[in-house]
């Protein structure tokens, strides 16, 4: 019965574990992916500021992106606007890619700029949302750091403790035994 039971354990733990995986390696990338993510909004704003059109400017965006995940999700992109000239099912394919809010906005944003051609503004602001973001994501950084130097330094001085102890011990053995 044992055996069954830890099986039965063993099999559920198996089964949640690539869920659990995916779900922490997706948090990776996309904090991984938010300073190519800002950049992107801020090249979008700047390219539709200078008078580019939307569907010209993200087509390249890939080009100054660092992350390999989204630069070739934003090639693709390029490419399924190029080739099919459907901008449309292009950003819905890059929306199902990723589950990260940010690029669900940028493209949400692109829609709106291609139906109402403003969309300088919106970029504007969640760009600065996400420049908010990598300041908490550095704080948590930061504390995580503090954290563990804290917890190396108390090692550090236990270590020295037990040391200081066991000499001290030493010391009065070895003078009791002297009597």
């Amino acid at each position: 019965s044992l055996n069954i039971a830890s099986g039965i354990a063993g099999g559920n733990v198996l089964f949640l574990l690539p869920e659990f995986l995916l779900g922490y390696l997706n948090r990776k990338d996309n904090e991984k992916m938010l300073p190519d993510i800002k950049m992107i909004y801020n090249s979008l704003a700047v390219q539709i500021r200078a008078g580019i059109h939307v569907t010209d400017a993200l087509c390249e965006c890939h080009r100054n992106i660092r992350e390999k995940r989204l630069r070739l999700a934003f090639l693709d992109l390029a490419g399924d606007i190029l080739m099919k000239s459907d901008v449309f099912s292009s950003l819905e394919k890059l929306e199902e890619k990723f589950e990260n809010g940010y690029i669900d906005s940028l493209c949400i944003t692109v829609l709106q700029a291609l139906e109402s051609g403003q969309a300088v503004d919106a970029l504007n602001d969640i760009g600065e949302q996400i420049r908010d973001m990598e300041n908490v994501l550095l704080e948590k950084k930061k504390s995580a750091l503090d954290r563990s130097i804290t917890f190396y330094q108390l090692g550090i001085l236990l270590a020295e403790l037990i040391v200081v102890i066991y000499a001290c011990a030493r010391y009065m053995f070895s003078m009791a035994g002297s009597f």
